[in-house]
């Protein structure tokens, strides 16, 4: 079953690689080639989509978020592991994730001091699956990343996520093997999933087909000018 959901994982996973490539400017344009190798080929990529979710995110968290309780210990104790996790860096790791993927996670852990962290992770190697209840209630999840060594071997690991233990697995050649489990004492599956709006859509994804029409605009007038530029009039025959 979780080699299954990551195969099926693999288009939206492209999708959130895509929109994260437009994201460091990495647009469309740059991959253009031209049939002929002497013409120019001016790549101008234009950061819109930087632009787009670095103006959202800065007017949704430029103030950080700010907590108040009638219960002065109790608020003390969260800001100390507020603190503690860097909320406010975390805060705008989740924002811009869900900008740019239109969702972010957050994974809960407890760690060897015994004290509650929660940090963001990158969208496209977490799977989060529901029930088809009307209140869509969350089973389990799947984390995989790459693991890069010195052999140059090609391993994934792979994180499983339940309502009460998180189970450790190496992926390589396709076969997943346990290494080990423990429990988490959540009681409820350790993962938040925060969406961007109710079609899961990320601020830029819907104008991406325009970026590249202005992309491709300004690369063509570019090389227009630039053919006109190095042009040369031969006039031949002529006594």
């Amino acid at each position: 079953l979780i080699k299954k959901l990551i195969e099926n994982h693999a288009t939206e996973k492209a999708r959130i690689l895509k929109l994260k490539e437009y994201y460091k400017n990495n647009n469309a344009i740059k991959n253009r080639e031209q049939s002929d190798p002497n013409k120019p080929n001016n790549l101008l990529s234009h950061g819109y989509a930087r632009y787009i979710t670095d103006s959202y995110c800065g007017y949704f968290l430029g103030k950080p978020v700010v907590y108040k309780s009638n219960n002065e210990a109790l608020l003390e104790q969260i800001n100390e592991n507020f603190i503690y996790n860097d909320e406010v860096g975390n805060n705008i790791a989740l924002a811009q994730e869900a900008s740019i993927a239109g969702c972010a996670y957050e994974v809960m852990y407890i760690d060897e001091n015994s004290d509650l962290r929660f940090k963001a992770v990158n969208t496209e190697e977490l799977i989060a699956i529901y029930d088809n209840t009307i209140e869509e209630k969350l089973q389990f999840a799947i984390r995989y990343y790459d693991v890069y060594n010195l052999e140059n071997e090609d391993i994934k690991e792979v994180v499983l996520y339940t309502k009460n233990e998180v189970v450790y697995y190496d992926f390589k050649d396709d076969n997943l093997t346990e290494k080990s489990r423990e429990a988490h004492y959540f009681n409820d599956v350790p993962i938040v999933d925060y969406e961007n709006n109710n079609n899961r859509l990320g601020d830029y994804e819907p104008v991406i087909s325009l970026i590249d029409a202005y992309d491709k605009a300004q690369s063509d007038t570019s090389n227009d000018c630039e053919y006109f530029t190095n042009a040369l009039l031969v006039v031949s025959g002529v006594v």
